[in-house]
């Protein structure tokens, strides 16, 4: 019996350093990588309020980015320093802009060998923007025991620090040089190298992910992709544009623009009003498809997609170097489309090849009244605009906003000089 008593209290005895490694507290690491938005405000603050309800003991950022709004920034700085279990930076490649003022929010910096910190210059960079930046960053340096002078100068040219930075010049601190001047506490390469020195080796890891929400505002709404995005959304309307039947394109071009707005809106750039401007803006440029000449309906349906493009973006800069970009690739597109095409087995359906010749039996006059009151056939699709035989002759009419399928029958009620308006006989 004692050899048995003795063998449990030996396994007991043995077992119990792996039993508490078991019940350490975990370690969450949390992204901060790519653009900085709402988007990834959303992800942080998720993850900080995670870790807080699971009791883990160290929140780790794992930062990779070259900034994105201030805003936003500030609102993850705010939540970081709130945050009631300490905090670490891992500065794994860069903290750049916007960046910095996450980076030096946490509790503890560290940088990897190849990491750098700074250049957080505003867009647009004014005195005004640049003296509140400035002032937020000291604000937080300062909170947290890290030089602000040194931190401001990666905002303003005009702070000068002998032998650091010169006048004129944004700061931008390597791996090496944040160590020296006490941005960084110290220099790890990994996760792993980190643990060990923060002795919490054996911790359990908890990986904070973005869901596919985050990942598609992050996708749509970045500087490089939105304006990617916009893009081939026009390219495909403007090929609908030149194809009989609403089809592939007209719903690539929709899912596209969805995407877009969808992106926008789930990153907080803007509200489902844009998207509901956006859906105006087209319906009123489908009202101007079935009526003559361009008015009203069609300028106020442009403005209004204009105008949801210009509320979604992040500020009116990126609003219009997003139309810009998007302009100019369109144009490109178009013009490629309409050199190419004819070359393609596909120009059927994005060119009309009617040949408006002598032979095909089209034919000039300067009386159209000898017209009016006869009856015809529709040989194309009039959306008001199209063709219609009488006598034999083919004629360029327009109907008074109706829509009249090919192969109707039609009446010339009314002649205006060389515009000819016809109705479907049976309307008559």
């Amino acid at each position: 019996m004692k050899r048995i008593i003795i063998f449990i209290l030996a396994f007991i005895i043995l077992a119990m350093p792996y039993g508490m490694a078991e019940t350490k507290s975990p370690v969450y690491v949390i992204p901060v990588k790519g653009e900085v938005n709402p988007a990834l405000v959303t992800l942080v603050t998720n993850g900080i309020e995670k870790a807080e309800t699971n009791g883990a003991s160290l929140i780790i950022f794992d930062i990779d980015t070259l900034g994105g709004r201030i805003d936003s920034s500030l609102k993850i700085s705010d939540a970081i320093i709130k945050s009631n279990i300490p905090t670490l930076s891992y500065i794994n490649n860069r903290a750049i802009s916007a960046g910095v003022a996450i980076a030096i929010s946490s509790d503890k910096v560290v940088v990897s060998s190849r990491a750098t910190i700074g250049a957080a210059e505003t867009i647009p960079y004014s005195e005004k923007n640049v003296s509140f930046w400035a002032g937020e960053l000291r604000d937080i340096a300062e909170n947290k025991g890290r030089n602000p002078k040194i931190i401001a100068a990666m905002a303003d040219k005009d702070i000068e620090i002998p032998g650091v930075i010169e006048k004129g010049k944004l700061l931008t601190l390597t791996s090496n040089d944040a160590v020296k001047h006490g941005i960084a506490d110290y220099q790890a390469d990994g996760l792993k190298d980190i643990l060990e020195k923060e002795r919490l080796t054996g911790a359990p890891i908890v990986d904070v992910k973005p869901n596919l929400q985050i990942r598609i505002a992050q996708f749509a709404s970045s500087v490089t992709w939105g304006p990617i995005i916009l893009s081939l959304a026009m390219i495909c309307m403007l090929i609908e544009l030149f194809t009989p039947s609403f089809g592939l394109f007209g719903t690539l071009s929709v899912a596209l623009f969805a995407l877009y707005f969808g992106g926008n809106i789930l990153a907080g750039y803007a509200g489902y009003e844009v998207l509901i401007m956006f859906v105006a803006g087209l319906l009123l440029l489908f009202v101007e498809a079935f009526m003559p000449g361009f008015g009203v309906a069609g300028i106020g349906g442009v403005v209004l997609i204009f105008l949801s493009v210009i509320i979604s973006a992040q500020n009116i800069t990126q609003a219009m170097i997003t139309l810009g970009v998007s302009f100019i690739i369109s144009i490109v597109a178009l013009v490629l489309i309409i050199r190419y095409a004819p070359k393609s087995k596909f120009y059927d359906r994005i060119i009309l090849k009617t040949s408006l010749s002598k032979e095909a039996g089209f034919e000039a006059t300067t009386d159209y009244n000898v017209y009016e009151g006869k009856e015809g056939i529709a040989i194309t699709t009039l959306r008001p605009a199209g063709i219609v035989e009488v006598d034999g002759k083919r004629l360029d009419v327009v109907t008074d906003g109706a829509y009249i399928e090919a192969g109707s029958r039609v009446r010339i009620t009314a002649v205006e000089g060389r515009r000819i308006i016809v109705k479907r006989k049976e309307d008559i």
